[in-house]
């Protein structure tokens, strides 16, 4: 069976430092308010490997967190 995202609830950056620079998590019930909330630091980044931390449910209610790092290139 495949597993397909339903709702994305949280995806985070670090530099390689350990300091977030950019936040997106989300609220799992809607509402008739913005449900998202984000943070993002308007900042030029220099090519860098920097940390993630995803955490997603799926459409059969299985909470799926993932984290790693990826190489930014300029």
């Amino acid at each position: 069976m495949k597993k397909f995202i339903m709702l994305m609830k949280e995806m985070l950056i670090y530099d390689r430092w350990g300091e977030l620079i950019f936040e997106r998590r989300i609220s799992p019930l809607p509402t008739r308010h913005n449900h998202e909330t984000g943070r993002q630091w308007r900042k030029s980044l220099t090519p860098d490997i920097s940390p993630y931390r995803i955490v997603a449910e799926m459409k059969n209610r299985e909470i799926y967190n993932k984290s790693g790092a990826f190489t930014l290139l300029k």
